[in-house]
């Protein structure tokens, strides 16, 4: 089974269904570093620069049908994200998901599923998607609290795992985690996470946004500790240390901060071909 992938970012998305079976075939993004991660990890994809939300008159949809037996897409959500400080005021445009529907109704393929921040779960009408989740990062053996909403037309993924603690993940006992110079526990976007729990979701910001110290120094604020690695990101994510990440070490951390954790997609691939509703959007 085959599949394409839109909006695919650094490959998350991708490295799940390929672990669960799948083979990408077709990788679409308008950020050429982006791209270049996702070609450096799944080379035997065809790799497509391209601003999706300006091409929905491109042949490549019509020359795709049939040809391809899943559609992924992450349309871009920063309009919707929980990390957005102006979100309350912010207008809801769903221009890009509407787009992603459209893809997919002229490509047809088997299944379709589209993933975005949990806050879209509401804008999301039964009729159009029928299947819609929300699920747990903590349930599929991600050390870190995100949420994501999923959409479409697939089975629902089952076998959910045991949380595991950030401190598990990398191998720390007796320390925190927390975002910028903000200690508070479980703040909101100032969040301290002991090595015993999951971490806080991570963002663009990547290994900038957390610093690491022992449990006895965390009350100190002369003592920064020091910032996690790119790799010890990666594991965060749920991404294995291999993973390759191209650009500069910002652009690294954009690209980590925006992918989907590899085991979301890996259990929905994995339960593919389940009995279950076909629906088109």
């Amino acid at each position: 089974m085959n599949f394409l992938d839109l909006f695919c970012g650094a490959g998350g998305a991708s490295l799940g269904y390929t672990q669960a079976g799948l083979t990408c075939k077709y990788a679409v993004d308008f950020d050429q570093t982006f791209l270049d991660s996702h070609e450096a990890n799944h080379p035997g994809a065809k790799h497509i620069k391209m601003d999706i939300g300006a091409s929905l008159d491109s042949d490549l949809w019509h020359n795709l049908k049939g040809k391809v037996d899943l559609v992924h897409g992450s349309p871009p959500c920063q309009p919707y994200s929980e990390a957005n400080n102006r979100k309350k005021t912010a207008r809801l445009d769903t221009t890009m998901i509407e787009t992603f529907l459209e893809i997919v109704r002229r490509v047809q393929p088997k299944y379709w599923v589209m993933e975005n921040v949990v806050g879209v779960y509401k804008l999301l009408a039964p009729g159009k998607y029928p299947v819609r989740l929300k699920l747990h990062a903590t349930r599929f053996g991600v050390p870190q609290s995100r949420v994501r909403t999923f959409a479409g037309e697939f089975s629902p993924p089952n076998g959910y795992t045991k949380a595991v603690s950030w401190g598990e993940a990398l191998g720390f006992t007796d320390s925190f985690i927390f975002t910028g110079t903000d200690r508070r526990p479980l703040q909101p976007f100032g969040q301290s996470r002991p090595s015993d729990q999951p971490a806080s979701t991570l963002t663009g910001k990547g290994p900038s946004q957390w610093h690491l110290v022992r449990s006895d120094q965390i009350h100190d604020p002369r003592n920064l500790g020091r910032l996690l690695t790119i790799d010890e990101c990666k594991i965060i994510q749920g991404f294995p240390k291999d993973y390759v990440f191209l650009g500069t070490k910002t652009q690294q951390q954009k690209q980590l901060g925006n992918a989907v954790p590899p085991a979301f997609t890996k259990a929905i691939g994995s339960a593919l071909g389940r009995p279950g509703p076909l629906v088109s959007p």
